[in-house]
């Protein structure tokens, strides 16, 4: 095992702990007799951390290097299950929150990083193609083996088996692992800058937009799409297949990603991207049929599935030297963002203008974000800024 694929590999397993959690403290708030409206602010204590200090952790990532976040983060992914066995309350809960969504996404910061610094401008979309496959893989087994557990030894076992993943990955993984050395003075010093000095790179700043138009349209069908089946009159069985449907497609694809890769430029499989996610979106939002649903979330997913290990690779290729970490993060910070504040406004114009129309709404903003976007189609590899090696 290759030290890049090590890396991979690790972050996946700790994925699993990431989404596990996820859907055990929901469920375990719920079992508690909380509201709705905590079990909402409970779940949102997920992303506020990564909301407010991926920038900061992408600094520090840059600055000082991945060894004492690589050591760090997976102790914490092991203690806040493992806080819930033996202290099952609303605080611990809304602590375990915020403990776990900080601490994963700062890992999944540090292995962006590493599958970047680790590739060729050659395999580099392919490698993060292989790390999105890993995430959507963890992301399929995880919920479904912890409501398992939970089903049948109880929320105390399942918290002690979702703690022991990154304790186990870790010990198996720490000599395997690569680790990123942090910068030197001068290259501190030159890697010194503010967000918006980023924000106003045209590079950046594309990428950026398309980011935010891939984000909108994932918070929006995975929040909206319960509200509209059940206005349709479908099961919960039903709409939870038709969720599945959705991550399936992201799975298959990306196993595609690397010949993809390797005969279309990252910039026309975006935007092919986008304009197949938008007219998905707006069959979707027309569709009554259950059939017609399952087609219209597998292509959606098809679009998305291709578009994050482009997106990353573009990031890497146009950011500062000394400064990949920061813009990583910065993505991340945007759409951790989008994961607090969408429900909410998703919901009140769902209120207001119904919940079709808001899939509609993500169709006009997705294809006239790829007619908008139409001239970087002939951007090619040679274009993009090349890494110099560390």
């Amino acid at each position: 095992m290759t030290p890049l694929l090590a890396s991979i590999v690790f972050n996946a397993f700790n994925h699993m702990a990431f989404s596990g959690m996820r859907l055990a403290v929901a469920l375990d708030t719920i079992q508690l007799g909380a509201s709705s409206a905590l079990v909402g602010f409970i779940t949102a204590l997920f992303a506020i951390l990564p909301a407010i200090g991926s920038i900061f952790m992408g600094r520090y990532i840059d600055r000082n290097g991945s060894r004492i976040p690589m050591m760090i983060c997976p102790a914490l992914l092991a203690g806040s299950p493992l806080l819930l066995a033996f202290f099952p309350n609303y605080y611990t809960l809304a602590i375990a929150g915020l403990l776990t969504g900080g601490s994963f996404i700062t890992l999944h910061i540090v292995n962006q990083q590493i599958v970047g610094r680790l590739s060729t401008p050659q395999d580099r979309s392919a490698n993060f193609a292989i790390l999105a496959t890993w995430i959507a893989a963890s992301q399929a087994i995880s919920p479904a083996l912890t409501g398992f557990l939970i089903d049948h030894v109880g929320f105390r076992w399942a918290f002690a088996f979702l703690s022991a993943i990154p304790v186990l990955s870790l010990l198996y993984f720490r000599r395997k692992l690569p680790r990123l050395q942090g910068k030197t003075p001068s290259a501190k010093a030159a890697a010194t800058g503010s967000v918006i000095e980023l924000l106003r790179n045209p590079k950046l700043k594309r990428v950026y937009l398309v980011s935010v138009m891939f984000a909108t349209s994932w918070d929006v069908f995975l929040f909206m799409t319960p509200l509209y089946g059940a206005s349709l009159k479908l099961s919960a069985s039903q709409i939870g297949v038709i969720i599945a449907c959705f991550s399936s497609a992201t799975f298959v694809v990306r196993l595609l990603a690397r010949p993809v890769s390797r005969r279309y430029t990252a910039w026309q499989v975006l935007l092919v991207s986008l304009l197949v996610n938008g007219v998905a979106n707006l069959a979707f939002g027309l569709s009554g049929l259950m059939s017609l649903l399952l087609f219209s979330a597998f292509v959606m997913g098809l679009g998305h599935g291709l578009a994050n290990p482009m997106m990353n690779t573009l990031l890497y290729e146009a950011s500062p030297p000394n400064r990949i970490a920061e813009v990583l993060g910065l993505r991340t910070s945007a759409s951790m963002g989008l994961q607090v504040t969408m429900p909410i406004l998703a919901g009140a114009l769902g209120s207001l203008i119904g919940v079709a129309p808001l899939f509609w709404l993500v169709a006009a903003m997705q294809v006239g974000g790829a007619y908008s976007a139409r001239g970087n189609w002939r951007l090619g590899r040679r274009s993009e800024t090349a890494k110099p090696p560390d």
